[in-house]
């Protein structure tokens, strides 16, 4: 409640480092920001909490561009992120289960990653 006030600003920080194409290292701590601010939205109804939906794209773009530059370790963390939001806030991903669902068939059926992100992957369906 203490965040609604600034909720349109925070979104747009977080979709903003989410995309910043100078620095991954970024896009990744603004996807885990993500992450920890939707866990602490807990008394904020599932309505508040879908509005932030708008930053799923971003947050997905996270883990294929982790994938696609061999940065399998970092994709795992986002995917981890995914699972912190899922266990806190399901509702978040009720709009968007479709593309959140193919990305991580996606990733489970890669098979050039390990065992271990295929598995991750799988535990983010489940």
């Amino acid at each position: 409640a203490v965040f609604r006030p600034f909720f349109a600003v925070i979104e747009q920080i977080l979709e903003a480092g989410m995309k910043d194409a100078g620095s991954f290292d970024v896009r990744l701590a603004a996807l885990e920001a993500t992450a920890v601010f939707l866990a602490i939205m807990r008394e904020e109804d599932a309505t508040t909490v879908r509005k932030f939906g708008s930053l799923l794209p971003a947050m997905l773009e996270c883990i294929t561009v982790a994938l696609q530059n061999g940065r399998e370790e970092e994709a795992q963390s986002a995917i981890k992120n995914f699972i912190d939001v899922a266990e806190m806030q399901p509702s978040f991903f009720l709009p968007h289960l479709g593309v959140v669902t193919q990305t991580m068939f996606a990733v489970m059926n890669h098979e050039s990653l390990s065992v271990e992100t295929r598995g991750i992957a799988l535990e983010m369906l489940v």
